[in-house]
């Protein structure tokens, strides 16, 4: 059976559907009986997730983000 420092090492290939059918058996029960692997598993889905949202956003110019930035400054001094 494995750890929770075999989990979290091969947490990405998981991930990624880069293990063996009996990686995946052997991680599946586990968490079976692991709690704490389970949410750091799921936390690790929301990271990776959160990260590939996060590159698909296209950059800004100098102008727009020029821009957006006296717009936030505005609304926080509006609600000071």
């Amino acid at each position: 059976m494995l750890s929770c420092r075999d989990v979290s090492e091969g947490a990405s290939h998981f991930i990624e559907g880069e293990t063996t059918l009996m990686e995946r058996f052997n991680l599946r029960l586990h968490l079976i009986i692991c709690s704490h692997c389970r949410r750091f598993l799921k936390q690790f889905r929301l990271t990776t997730s959160a990260s590939r949202q996060l590159q698909q956003v296209p950059e800004m110019n100098e102008e727009t983000a020029a821009s957006q930035a006296t717009v936030l400054k505005s609304k926080l001094e509006d609600q000071s």
